[in-house]
């Protein structure tokens, strides 16, 4: 699975709060030490406090105008948050996370796939249920927690998780390295990585791969003419070389997913890491996954 840490441009952080004043102090703390570091990098701060469920989606919405004439923003979600959505405190409503990922999409395609997003709210890594690698990403990468986050933990990374950033030029080292210990970090390219992964192994390799060529060639045989001959042996030898997978296959499934952004790593890289994943037919007992669900 690839290990790099690529480049990704990030000119603006998008704080959206919604909290008591008794709960923002930590905000505070956090922003007395953050904001004249983000200064002197000459980085662009602004805080969203959204006052309704709609109001929220619009400023979203506002942001993927901005992200089409350069911005290309770090989302910071410092709200409530639970299994079904985010927390406006005004309205005591929560924001279902589908229309917030809608919003993320939006604004993910207009940067070209470079959307970051730290999900603070608790339950915030709920944000990734909606993804599907046959439909394109929603942010380049995101960390959310699937449980409660609490208050000393935010305090305690964030102005050093934003530093490292900047200061290293590498995204992805910051994020494992502050966030990976009580969040859930996810990379769009380890995810279609891992899911290419699946399907080769499960569609391509051992029994998966024995009984898909089975039913192709029962298929083929029960539609051939008759009076013509079915060739079973060179038959076999073509979906052999048919479901063999190439670097064809990956850049298919990138192409929309990632948003065109080039992945690193090849279809050899993913290759050698399905040879290592167990065999799912292995088992003969359990329910036999389809390897297209994986694809």
């Amino acid at each position: 699975m690839p290990t790099h840490s690529p480049t990704v441009d990030v000119n603006k952080v998008i704080w959206i709060t919604s909290l008591s004043e008794e709960e923002y102090s930590v905000t505070r703390r956090i922003h007395d030490d953050l904001l004249p570091y983000l200064l002197s990098q000459g980085i662009i701060f602004e805080e969203l406090e959204p006052q309704s469920g709609a109001e929220l989606l619009q400023q979203l919405d506002d942001l993927a105008v901005d992200a089409t004439n350069g911005v290309r923003p770090i989302i910071h979600i410092d709200t409530h948050g639970n299994e079904q959505g985010l927390g406006i405190k005004a309205t005591n409503e929560m924001v279902p996370w589908e229309a917030i990922v809608d919003r993320f999409k939006k604004i993910n395609i207009a940067t070209e796939n470079n959307l970051c997003v730290i999900s603070l709210a608790c339950f915030g890594f709920h944000v990734i249920e909606p993804i599907s690698i046959t439909d394109t990403t929603p942010f380049y990468i995101v960390a959310g927690s699937q449980q409660k986050v609490y208050e000393d933990y935010i305090e305690s990374v964030t102005v050093d998780f934003y530093k490292y950033m900047f200061d290293n030029n590498d995204i992805v080292g910051a994020y494992n390295k502050f966030l990976a210990g009580q969040l859930r970090v996810l990379h769009c390219e380890k995810l279609v990585h891992r899911a290419l992964a699946g399907y080769i192994r499960a569609g391509t390799m051992g029994e998966g791969a024995a009984e898909r060529i089975e039913g192709l060639l029962a298929r083929l045989a029960r539609d051939t003419p008759p009076g013509k001959i079915f060739n079973a042996e060179e038959a076999r030898r073509l979906l052999e070389e048919e479901i063999r997978p190439d670097q064809g296959l990956l850049e298919r499934r990138v192409q929309q997913f990632l948003i065109g952004r080039k992945p690193q790593f090849d279809i050899d890289e993913v290759i050698e890491h399905a040879k290592t994943m167990p065999d799912p037919y292995a088992d003969r007992k359990r329910a036999r996954p389809n390897p297209l669900d994986h694809i």
